[in-house]
């Protein structure tokens, strides 16, 4: 078992690794379209332009290359941050390329060759429990100062795990097979929810954009649809409806051949969206990553009118469809495995005392973040407040006032 850490500088010297990387995605049975070169020359890309470094875990056995594990380093305070090379929207699987036929050794080979990365901790993303990498991962030998302080303490957000869900047609020949497991209401639904679009509405067409114009529309139009449900429900929606991850899947969606490969699936009424979602689509696995709606189409439950065009779409084609974390009745109603997937941080010290050392710059780095967005809230409170007293009737005097009292 021979290992090597790459170190890429550039785009052209992780271009230099384009051949072995797509040989090793045909070998690759059932991957997420996340460790593709194509997505993966794009995070590169971003993260480079970030000032981040990018890291390539290389390991090889008797029958040649086996795995391969992109990464990417960035500081955090003084501790040296080691993640997937993922674009950041925090709904990517973690872990290597691999082969399928690869072993235990393998991936403890990989974790080893970390160690010489040039990182402190490691953050696996989601990874299911029982697999063979969240095995590894959970008996990884821990420097002794580490095991002994509290878990909650050293744990990555998400350690607790959130139940994933997702169709898989092994034992359905058929869509109609499938379909049939399903529940008499949740069959019936949809069939009347479809009847009473298609009997009131004109132009009723559901689809995958076939260009990347039209990508781009769709999917600026499912973005700032989710921004603006997530405010006002008051949700945090995390990183995956950021603008610079909208930025990232538009210039994926320029630089993929949608007809081959299709990444926007839509429902349209008159020509306008009335559903659409953004979707990573691999040769065998299909994830929902974002879905949204208008609200006009409310009545007709557009979204699980376009997810189970999705799940006939994945099943016809031969893929599993996933519907990835975060609780939901119809993901319940649809889903064949739900498997717990979970966060790891790993520390990477050699040793007690840098483990120590280590732990304590990231304590003292969420200190800081902490009293960052304390702060920081209390200022938008007190700059809302503020706009508000000046935008009511006599409201630049009565902010006279408040600021004398202040």
């Amino acid at each position: 078992m021979r290992h090597e850490i790459i170190q890429v500088r550039d785009l052209s010297a992780f271009a230099e690794l384009h051949p072995a990387w797509t040989r090793l995605e045909r070998e690759s049975r059932c991957h997420p379209v996340g460790l593709t070169y194509r997505y993966a020359e794009l995070a590169a890309a971003k993260l480079l332009a970030e000032g981040a470094k990018i890291r390539v875990i290389k390991v090889c056995d008797d029958a040649g290359l086996a795995l391969l594990w992109p990464l990417f380093i960035r500081r955090k305070g003084w501790v040296r941050m080691a993640y997937d090379l993922r674009c950041g929207g925090g709904a990517d699987r973690g872990g290597p390329l691999t082969r399928d036929d690869v072993s235990a050794d393998c991936l403890r080979a990989a974790i080893r060759a970390l160690m010489r990365a040039g990182a402190d901790i490691f953050v696996l993303d989601w990874t299911d429990d029982d697999t063979e990498l969240q095995k590894v991962i959970s008996n990884w030998a821990l420097p002794w100062i580490i095991r002994r302080l509290p878990a909650r303490l050293r744990a990555a957000g998400g350690s607790e795990g959130a139940r994933r869900y997702a169709i898989k047609f092994d034992n359905f020949p058929t869509w109609g097979d499938f379909i049939a497991s399903r529940s008499r209401a949740v069959r019936h639904g949809h069939d009347r929810q479809l009847k009473r679009l298609l009997a009131e509405q004109q132009n009723v067409e559901f689809g995958w954009c076939q260009t990347a114009e039209d990508a781009e529309q769709i999917l600026k139009w499912v973005f700032e649809s989710k921004r603006r449900w997530a405010v006002e429900r008051g949700i945090d929606a995390g990183t995956l409806i950021a603008r610079e991850i909208e930025a990232f899947y538009i210039a994926l969606a320029h630089r993929t051949d949608l007809r081959a490969t299709p990444l926007v699936a839509f429902v349209k009424v008159g020509g306008r969206p009335a559903a659409a979602s953004l979707n990573a689509v691999g040769p065998t696995l299909m994830e929902g990553l974002i879905i949204a709606h208008d609200q006009a189409f409310q009545r007709y439950s557009p979204g699980t009118l376009l997810l189970h065009y999705q799940a006939k779409w994945a099943c016809e084609t031969g893929r599993e469809f996933d519907m990835l974390r975060h609780d939901a009745d119809y993901k319940t109603h649809w889903a064949t495995h739900m498997p717990v997937s979970r966060r790891h941080a790993i520390f990477l010290a050699s040793n007690s005392v840098r483990g120590l050392t280590v732990f304590i710059g990231l304590a003292m780095h969420k200190l800081g973040e902490l009293c960052a967005r304390k702060f920081g809230g209390a200022i938008r409170s007190v700059t809302a407040k503020a706009e508000d007293i000046a935008g009511a009737p006599d409201g630049a005097e009565a902010l006279a006032k408040d600021r004398g009292r202040a």
